[in-house]
C-alpha cells in the first residue's frame, strides 16, 4: 500500500477521531481505553510501513552523496587558559556588535515507541550481556539470522524473515523496555541495541547484525536505514542536532550520519542504500537531548571542588561516565539542556545559593565567576582527551581538566538555577563564553540582543569580571547558543 501521509499528519488524524469517540463515549468509558484506541490505530498503521520496508529494500539500492564530517569551528583553542590583565587606569567598555543567533525551538523530547507484540511468549531463559561495563540481562528472544547479505535482495529476505517472526518483534520491543528503565535517549538507545546484536550474535557478519539493528531501530519508530560500505554493514541515521566529526550522506533534505561496529569503514569508498519514495514515511529523527535522568545503577565517587568562598561536594554516580566518554560531538545545546542526574544537580543549585545568599546580585555573579574559573584547571580537549569532548554538567565535576565550552555549560546553568540570573552561552571561532543580564546599573563590554544589554561574563578569562572581554574577540559578534531566561 502507498503511504500517503507522513507520520505526525496520521497520528494527528488519530488522536482528533479518538478524541471525538471519546466525547460521545458513556461517562463510563475510561481514559485507558481512548488510549489503547489510540495506540492499536498507531500499531496498524507502524505495521504498514514495517510491512512496506521489505518493497523498498527489493527496490533499488544507490550511493547517495556524502560528506565529511563537519567541525564547529577551524580556529584553534588556546593551550592555556588567558588571563585578564588590568590596563593602564580604567577599561574602556566596548558595545560588540549584535550577536547572530543560533537558538531554535526544539520539539518537546519524544518517547520511545515500544512496538506491541501480542504472540510472543516469556522467554524460558535470559540473556546477559555488557554495556559499558554494566551487566544486563533480557528475556532470550533468538532470531534468524543469515551468515551474510551480499545483495538488496538478501537484505530484503532477512527482513521480510524478521518480520515474519514474532521473536524479533518481541525483541525490539524489550530492548525498548530495557532503554526505558535504564532513562536512556534516543542515542544512547541505540547503542544499547547495537551492542547487545553485537554480543547476541558475533559469529554473523556485520551486514547481518547491521539488518537486526535495522530492524529493531525501525520497529522502535526511528528512521534507521541499512546501507553497505566496504563490504561491512552500515547504519544511517537522521539527527535532530548536528554531530561534529561524523561523515554523513545527504538523503534528499536530511542528513544521515554513517555508524558502523568499528566507525572505521571508508567513506572514500562507495556507501549504498535503498532508494525510498519521496512519500514513504519510515520514522523519527534521533534527538540526542538526554532529557530523562540515567536510571542505572549506583557505583558512588565522592568529589569535592573549593576556591574563594565557594565549595561544592557530594557523590557522582560512577557507572554514567564511561557510556557517555565517546559520546557524539554535538550542539552546545544539548549539553546545556540535558540533565543526567538531577538529585545531584539540585544539590549543587542549593549549595550555591547557600554559600553566595546575602551578597549583592553581582558580587555573587563575581563570586561564582571566580570559582568556575579557577576550581577546576584548563587543558584542551585535545591535550586531556586526544578528541573533541565538551562535557556535559555532570561530566564537569568527574574529570580533573576541563576547557571553555564545560565551563560555560556549568556557569550558565548555575548563574539561572542557583542566582535566578538571566543569561547567556555565547561562542566565538575557537572559544565558548558567558554573558549576563543583570538588573542593576552596570558597565563593561556588553552587546544589545532584543533591546536588552548582556555583559561578557567569561568562565575561562583567568582574574576578569562581569563586562570584561577577552581582548581578541571584543570586534567579533558572538553567536548566542543558548538561553536561560525569559
Amino acid at each position: 500500500m502507498k503511504i500517503q501521509h507522513t507520520l505526525p499528519a496520521i497520528l494527528l488524524v488519530v488522536v482528533a477521531a479518538a478524541a471525538q469517540t471519546v466525547a460521545a463515549a458513556p461517562p463510563n468509558e475510561s481514559y485507558n481505553q481512548f488510549r489503547q484506541s489510540i495506540l492499536q490505530d498507531f500499531q496498524v498503521f507502524r505495521q504498514g510501513v514495517m510491512n512496506d520496508y521489505s518493497r523498498f529494500l527489493d527496490s533499488t539500492w544507490a550511493e547517495f552523496e556524502r560528506f565529511k564530517g563537519e567541525s564547529r569551528s577551524a580556529a584553534p583553542k588556546p593551550k592555556t587558559a588567558p588571563i585578564h590583565r588590568e590596563a593602564d587606569g580604567d577599561d574602556q567598555p566596548v558595545v560588540l556588535p549584535e550577536p547572530t543567533v543560533d537558538i531554535a525551538d526544539a520539539p518537546a523530547p519524544q518517547p520511545i515507541d515500544i512496538p506491541d507484540s501480542p504472540h510472543a511468549r516469556e522467554p524460558k531463559s535470559t540473556r546477559a550481556f555488557e554495556f559499558y561495563g554494566l551487566p544486563l540481562e533480557i528475556g532470550r528472544c533468538d532470531v534468524i539470522l543469515n551468515h551474510r547479505l551480499t545483495n538488496s535482495g538478501a537484505f530484503a529476505n532477512q527482513w521480510r524473515t524478521l518480520l515474519s517472526d514474532p521473536t524479533a518483534t518481541d525483541l525490539a520491543r524489550r530492548l525498548g523496555m530495557l532503554a526505558d528503565e535504564l532513562g536512556l535517549n534516543d542515542y544512547l538507545t541505540f547503542d544499547l541495541v547495537r551492542k547487545y546484536v553485537q554480543q547476541a550474535y558475533p559469529s554473523v557478519h556485520s551486514t547481518s547484525r547491521a539488518a537486526l539493528v535495522h530492524f529493531i531501530m525501525t520497529s522502535l519508530g526511528f528512521d534507521a536505514r541499512i546501507a553497505t560500505g566496504g563490504g561491512e554493514g552500515v547504519l544511517l541515521l537522521p539527527t535532530l542536532q548536528t554531530i561534529y566529526g561524523r561523515p554523513y550522506m545527504k538523503i534528499g533534505d536530511r542528513k544521515f550520519y554513517v555508524f558502523s561496529e568499528t566507525d572505521n569503514v571508508d567513506t572514500s569508498g562507495s556507501i549504498s542504500t535503498c532508494v525510498l519514495p519521496a512519500d514513504a514515511q519510515t520514522g523519527r529523527a534521533i534527538d540526542m537531548r538526554i532529557t530523562s535522568p540515567l536510571n542505572l545503577p549506583r557505583k558512588a565517587r565522592p568529589f569535592s571542588l573549593a576556591y574563594g568562598d565557594i565549595s561544592l561536594s557530594g557523590e557522582l554516580n560512577e557507572n554514567i561516565y564511561p557510556m557517555l566518554y565517546r559520546y557524539p560531538q554535538t550542539d552546545m545545546a544539548v549539553y546545556a539542556g540535558s540533565v543526567l542526574d538531577p538529585t545531584l544537580r539540585a544539590s549543587l543549585v542549593d549549595q550555591l545559593k547557600s554559600q553566595l545568599d546575602g551578597k549583592g546580585r553581582l558580587e555573587a555573579v563575581d563570586a561564582l565567576l571566580e570559582f568556575t574559573q579557577n576550581a577546576i584547571d584548563y587543558a584542551t580537549d585535545e591535550a586531556s582527551h586526544g578528541f573533541e569532548k565538551p562535557y556535559f554538567l555532570e561530566e564537569w565535576l568527574y574529570y580533573p581538566l576541563n576547557d571553555c565550552e564545560d565551563r560555560a555549560t556549568f556557569y550558565t546553568y548555575m548563574l539561572w538555577n542557583a542566582l535566578g540570573v538571566e543569561c547567556q552561552m555565547i561562542t566565538y571561532p575557537g572559544h565558548e563564553s558567558a554573558s549576563v543580564c543583570m538588573d542593576e546599573p552596570l558597565t563593561g563590554d556588553s552587546y544589545n540582543y532584543k533591546g536588552r544589554t548582556f555583559f561578557i561574563s567569561d568562565p575561562t578569562y583567568l582574574g576578569a569580571k562581569t563586562g570584561q572581554c577577552m581582548p581578541n574577540f571584543i570586534d567579533l559578534a558572538p553567536e548566542i547558543e543558548y538561553h536561560y531566561g525569559r
